[in-house]
C-alpha cells in the first residue's frame, strides 16, 4: 500500500525536471559548467565607496558602466571606483532614497525613488524628471515602443506611454492587490504584475484577476520570462507556466523550493535559474538540481535584493550587506570543501593518467580530470601524513616524502615500502625526491642520500653540501644530479659534488627549484633573488630581478609550458612570462619584462604559493597549469584566460578638468577650455568587471603626441600648458596579451588663445623683440663671455663639495642602519631584530597553522671567564659562540644576542620535537670550540631552553615559556636542553 505512493511522488518529480529542462534550455554561459560554490566572488560594501549596504536595484547603460539603487543615491561603477550620485547632482529627484531602476529602449537610464520620484538620464550628461507615482516606487519595466510600467509600493501600477499622459491603473476596490514587486511580459505580449496579494493581469483600465492556476495563495514576490516561459517566485516555491497559452497553469518548478520564500528571479542564460531568497541566501536551479550557496562569511546575506547579469556573464547580487560579485574566473582552487585532506598544499604532481596528485599537511589526495577529488592512503600510514614531496616512480607507483614519516612508497592501495632514519636516511623531513633508474634520491633537512639495492649512501656539508637543508633535486638531461639547499646549490656527478655560485647572481642563497631548457642549453634556478640562469656546466649566465622588472625576488617553482610561456609562483602570486623575453633580458637587453601577475583577483583562493618542497609547479595532460598554494591547489587553463581577456572593454572619458574644474562633456564628445588653462586632467576607464585590475591603456594627444603614450594601469593624464590650438584626446583598453584597437574613446578638446596669443600681436611682439635683441647683442655676448668662465669655476668647487657631503651622508645612513638592527660585539642580530622577526613568525605560524619554536640560551658560569681570564677575553668567547650558533643553524632561522651571555634561536616550520634536536646539536656544537689559542683549560658550556608557538596565544607569552624552560636547564645541572 506505501509503495504506490512513492512511485508516484517519482514520477511527478520525473516530469517535473523534465518540464524545467525544456524551459530553461538556452545558449550556454561561460559559468555554465561551474559549479555555484566554485564560482569566484567578489564583495563590495561601505568600506568600499558604496553609499548604503543595501543595493536594491542593478542596471547597465549602452556604454557599459554599472548602475546600483541604493536608499542614499544613486551610484556608478566603472570596474575600479564607485561615483555616488545623489540630490546634489540630479536635483530633480524629490528623494535620495532609491528602490528600482531600468534602461530604456534608448539606453537611457531611468530610477525611480522613495517618494515616488521618477527621473531619467536626459542624453547630455544631465537628468530630467518624468511624472511622478503616487506612493514609493518599488520596480520599472519598460516595453520596446519606450513606453514604462512602473510598479509601486500601494496605489497598483502606473503605466507612462512614449507618448501621451501617465495613467495609474488600479485593482478593483474590493480586490486590495498590496505593493507591486515585479512586472514581466509572457509570449503572448501579456503584461503581469506580482503583489502581495498575488499575480494580476496589467491591461488598459487596471490591475484584474486573470485565468492561472496551480499558485500557492498569497503573495507573489518575483517574475521572469524565459523565453516562452512564465516563472512566477512566492513565499512558498517557483513556478513555471507556458507563457504562450490562453490560460497560464503553473507547476512547481523543484519540491526542494516549497518552503523557501522567493525575492528575486533571473534566468541564468544556460538553461538554469538564479534565485535570490528571502531568508537563505542565493541559490541557482538547473536541469541537474538545486544548488544551495547558504549563508555565512564571505556569502550574500540571508536576503537577496537584486540580481543582474552584465554583458560579460557576471552575475551580480545585490543584499542588505553589500554588493557581490559572482563570475567564472580563469584560474580555480581544490580546496578541503571539493575533498582535500588540508587547504595547506605543499606539492603538486601531474600523472600519465591525466590525473593530479596533491600533497597537503595533512595527507595526499588525487584529482582526476573529470574533477573529482579522492583521499588516498585510508587505514595506512599514509593517511594523515605531512607530504612535502613527490615523484613517479613508473608502473602506477609514487613516492612520498613526508615531513616526519620518511619517505613512502605508495602502489595506489597500499604502502610498499618505507625509507627512513632506521634505513639510514639523514633525517625523515624528505623535501625533494628524484627516481633515478631503480634507485632514489632523497632530499632531507640533515643532509642528501640515495637509496640504490638496499644501501643508503649519505652527503652531508663533510662532504661538499653548502649546508644541509636540501629542498630541491633535478637529474638533468646528462643524468647529473642539481642539488638546491638553503644556502646555495650543487652538481653531484658520480657520487662527487660540485658547488654553484648562486652569490654571483644577485647575492642570492636558496636554490628553491630547477627549470632545464634543453632547447637553449640552460638551467634556471628559482632562487631568493629571482630568477637565476646558468649554462649545463654550472657556470652563471644571467639573472632576472627586481631590477629587470620582476614583481617580487622570491621565486618557488619554474615550468615551462609547450607555449614557451614561463610559469613561476612565489609568496606574491603566480607569474606568467615569455620565455624568449626572459632570455632577453638575462642577456642584458634593455626591454621590459612584460610580465603577468595572478593573484586572488584571478580567482585564487590565496596567491600564496608554497616552496621549500617539490614539486610545487605541475602540467597535467590536459594542458592545466597546477601551482601548490596556502590555501589549496590552484590550476589554471591558459585558454580560459584567452576567453576572459579576448576582447578589450569599452572605454569611456569620465571627466575633463582644467585647473581643477571640470568641464562638461557633451554628446557631440568636444571640450572648449577656458583661455590661458595651465593644466588639463583627463580621466579614463576601460568598462570591464572580469580582471579590470590587469587592463592596459594607451593615449594620444593628436596635435601634441606623435605616438600612442603607454600607461600601463593609470586612468588618468595630465597636459600642462597646451598651446592655443585644436586637439583630439584617444584613449584604448586592451587586456595584458590582447590587441589594441578594440576599444577607443575620443574627445575634441579645444584651447583659445588669450589676447596676447592672437596672430597679430604675436607677430609685433616678434618684430620689436628682434629689434631689440639687435641692440643688446654685442653686449650681451661680451658679458656672457665673462659669466662664463666665472660659473664654470662655481660650478666644479659646489660639485666637489657636494658630493663629498653625499658620501658622508651615505655612510652615515648606511652606517646607523646595520647599528639599528646588528649586534655591535657579535655581528649577529641584537634583539630589537629578533622581536620584529618574531613578532612577524609568530602572525605567520598562527596564520598558516605551521609550526613555530624558538630557544634561549645562556652560558653557563660565564662570570667566571670575565672573573678569570679578563673582559676581553670574553668578549672573544662570545662572537665564537655567536659564530658557532650561527653556522650550525638553518639559512631561514634568526640568531640573535639577547643580551649579555644570552643568546636567542627563531626557528621557523620546526615543532618541539625538531627544535629540542636542533638545541642538543647546537649545544654540543658551543661544547665543542677550541679556546686552546688563549687557554687550554678554557672552555665552554651552554644551557638551551626551548618552547613551541602551538601552546602560547602570544609572542610574549612564547618567549616566557622558553624562559621557564631555561631555568629548570639551569636548576636541573646546566649544559642541557630543557623543553
Amino acid at each position: 500500500m506505501t509503495a504506490q505512493p512513492r512511485r508516484s511522488a517519482r514520477e511527478r518529480w520525473s516530469r517535473t525536471l523534465l518540464l524545467a529542462a525544456a524551459l530553461f534550455a538556452a545558449a550556454p554561459s561561460q559559468a555554465a559548467d561551474r559549479a555555484l560554490q566554485d564560482l569566484y566572488r567578489d564583495h563590495w560594501t561601505t568600506r568600499d565607496g558604496l553609499p548604503h549596504n543595501s543595493i536594491n536595484a542593478i542596471a547597465q547603460t549602452p556604454e557599459g558602466y554599472l548602475w546600483f539603487a541604493t536608499w542614499e543615491g544613486l551610484v556608478r561603477y566603472n570596474g575600479q571606483s564607485f561615483t555616488q550620485f545623489d540630490r546634489r547632482q540630479i536635483p530633480v529627484l524629490q528623494d535620495g532614497a532609491l528602490r528600482a531602476l531600468h534602461v530604456d529602449a534608448r539606453g537611457r537610464l531611468v530610477a525611480g525613488g522613495a517618494r515616488g520620484s521618477l527621473v531619467r538620464q536626459d542624453g547630455e550628461g544631465g537628468w530630467e524628471p518624468l511624472p511622478s507615482a503616487p506612493v514609493m516606487v518599488t520596480m520599472i519595466h519598460g516595453g520596446p515602443d519606450g513606453g514604462l510600467w512602473v510598479g509601486t509600493e500601494t496605489a497598483g501600477v502606473v503605466h507612462l506611454p512614449a507618448a501621451g499622459a501617465a495613467q495609474v491603473l488600479e485593482p478593483p476596490a474590493d480586490d486590495p492587490v498590496g505593493s507591486s514587486f515585479d512586472i514581466a511580459v509572457d509570449a503572448r505580449g501579456r503584461h503581469w504584475s506580482a503583489h502581495a496579494g498575488g499575480l494580476r493581469r496589467v491591461d488598459g483600465d487596471g490591475l484584474r484577476r486573470a485565468d492561472v492556476s496551480g499558485l500557492p495563495d498569497g503573495p507573489i514576490t518575483a517574475l521572469a520570462n524565459d523565453g516562452t516561459r512564465l516563472v512566477a517566485g512566492s513565499a512558498r516555491g517557483v513556478y513555471v507556466a507556458d507563457g504562450a497559452a490562453e490560460s497560464l497553469v503553473f507547476k512547481a518548478l523543484d519540491p526542494a523550493l516549497d518552503t523557501v520564500s522567493i525575492s528575486r528571479l533571473l534566468p541564468d542564460g544556460a538553461g538554469g535559474l538564479w534565485i535570490g531568497t528571502l531568508t537563505d541566501g542565493l541559490m541557482r536551479w538547473t536541469a541537474n538540481g538545486l544548488e544551495r550557496l547558504g549563508v555565512g562569511p564571505d556569502r550574500p546575506s540571508s536576503r537577496i535584493v537584486s540580481l543582474f547579469v552584465d554583458r560579460e556573464d557576471n552575475l551580480w547580487v545585490g543584499t542588505n550587506s553589500g554588493l557581490y560579485r559572482f563570475t567564472d574566473a580563469p584560474f580555480s582552487s581544490i580546496v578541503r570543501q571539493h575533498g582535500l585532506p588540508d587547504d595547506y598544499v605543499r606539492s603538486v604532481l601531474a600523472r600519465d593518467d591525466g590525473s593530479v596528485l596533491i600533497g597537503t599537511a595533512q595527507g595526499l589526495a588525487s584529482s582526476r580530470a573529470d574533477g573529482t577529488v579522492t583521499r588516498l592512503g585510508a587505514g595506512t600510514t599514509l593517511a594523515d601524513a605531512s607530504v612535502l614531496s613527490l615523484a613517479d616512480a613508473g608502473g602506477g607507483r609514487v613516492w612520498v616524502g613526508t615531513y616526519d614519516d620518511g619517505a613512502m612508497l605508495w602502489d595506489g592501495e597500499r604502502v610498499v615500502s618505507r625509507l627512513d632514519t632506521a634505513n639510514g636516511l639523514p633525517a625523515n623531513e624528505v623535501r625533494a625526491l628524484v627516481a633515478d633508474g631503480d634507485a632514489l634520491w632523497l632530499g632531507t633537512s640533515r643532509g642528501l642520500a640515495r637509496w640504490s639495492d638496499g644501501a643508503m649512501q649519505q652527503w652531508t656539508e663533510a662532504q661538499g653540501l653548502p649546508t644541509n637543508f636540501v629542498i630541491a633535486l633535478h637529474r638533468d638531461a646528462r643524468g647529473r644530479l642539481w642539488v638546491g639547499t638553503g644556502f646555495g646549490a650543487v652538481i653531484v656527478e658520480n657520487a662527487r659534488l660540485r658547488p654553484i655560485d648562486l652569490r654571483a647572481n644577485e647575492d642570492a642563497e636558496y636554490a628553491f627549484g630547477f627549470l632545464e631548457d634543453r632547447q637553449r642549453g640552460a638551467m634556471w634556478i628559482a632562487s631568493d633573488r629571482g630568477l637565476l640562469r646558468f649554462d649545463a656546466d654550472g657556470r652563471p649566465t644571467g639573472a632576472v630581478g627586481l631590477a629587470a622588472g620582476l614583481p617580487y625576488e622570491k621565486v618557488f617553482g619554474l615550468l615551462l609550458d609547450p607555449q614557451d610561456q614561463l610559469w613561476a609562483s612565489g609568496n606574491r602570486g603566480i607569474l606568467r612570462i615569455d620565455m624568449g623575453r626572459v632570455n632577453a633580458v638575462a642577456d642584458g637587453k634593455a626591454l621590459p619584462l612584460d610580465v603577468e601577475r595572478f593573484t586572488e583577483a584571478d580567482g585564487m583562493a590565496s596567491a600564496q604559493c608554497n616552496g621549500g618542497s617539490q614539486p610545487v609547479v605541475a602540467l597535467d595532460r590536459g594542458g592545466r597549469r597546477w601551482f601548490a598554494t596556502s590555501v589549496g591547489a590552484t590550476h589554471v587553463d591558459p585558454a580560459d584566460l584567452q576567453r576572459h581577456t579576448r576582447h578589450a572593454p569599452p572605454v569611456v572619458i569620465e571627466s575633463v578638468i582644467a585647473d581643477g574644474r571640470a568641464l562638461p562633456l557633451s554628446s557631440q564628445a568636444e571640450v572648449v577650455l577656458p583661455a590661458g588653462a595651465r593644466r588639463l586632467e583627463l580621466r579614463y576607464a576601460g568598462l570591464g568587471f572580469v580582471l579590470p585590475e590587469r587592463l592596459r591603456y594607451r593615449h594620444r594627444l593628436d596635435g601634441f603626441d606623435s605616438d600612442w603614450v603607454e600607461r600601463g594601469s593609470e586612468t588618468f593624464v595630465e597636459y600642462t600648458r597646451l598651446p592655443p590650438g585644436r586637439y583630439a584626446f584617444l584613449v584604448e583598453a586592451a587586456h595584458p596579451r590582447g590587441a589594441w584597437g578594440q576599444s577607443r574613446a575620443r574627445v575634441v578638446i579645444e584651447v583659445p588663445p588669450l589676447w596676447w596669443q592672437r596672430t597679430l600681436v604675436v607677430w609685433s611682439f616678434a618684430i620689436a623683440a628682434v629689434l631689440g635683441a639687435g641692440l643688446l647683442l654685442r653686449w650681451r655676448l661680451h658679458r656672457l663671455a665673462a659669466n662664463e668662465r666665472h660659473l664654470a669655476q662655481l660650478v666644479d668647487e659646489r660639485t666637489l663639495e657636494i658630493e663629498q657631503q653625499k658620501a658622508r651622508l651615505r655612510h652615515q645612513a648606511e652606517e646607523f642602519a646595520r647599528q639599528a638592527r646588528e649586534d655591535a660585539l657579535t655581528g649577529i642580530s641584537n634583539r630589537r631584530a629578533f622581536d620584529e622577526a618574531l613578532s612577524r613568525e609568530f602572525a605567520r605560524a598562527k596564520r598558516n597553522d605551521a609550526p613555530l619554536s624558538i630557544a634561549i640560551v645562556d652560558l653557563d658560569h660565564f662570570k667566571q671567564v670575565n672573573d678569570r681570564f679578563s673582559h676581553a677575553v670574553g668578549d672573544v668567547v662570545l662572537k665564537r659562540v655567536a659564530a658557532r650558533l650561527k653556522a650550525d643553524s638553518r639559512g631561514f632561522d634568526v640568531v640573535a644576542r639577547w643580551g649579555g651571555e644570552e643568546f636567542a634561536l627563531l626557528l621557523p616550520e620546526t615543532t618541539l620535537e625538531a627544535a629540542l634536536a636542533t638545541g642538543e646539536r647546537l649545544r654540543q656544537g658551543v661544547m665543542a670550540i677550541d679556546f686552546s689559542d688563549i687557554d687550554p683549560t678554557l672552555g665552554i658550556t651552554a644551557s638551551f631552553g626551548v618552547a613551541e608557538a602551538a601552546g602560547a596565544d602570544t609572542h610574549h607569552r612564547l618567549l616566557l615559556q622558553a624562559d621557564e624552560a631555561l631555568y629548570r636547564a639551569k636548576a636541573n645541572g646546566r649544559n642541557r636542553v630543557e623543553g
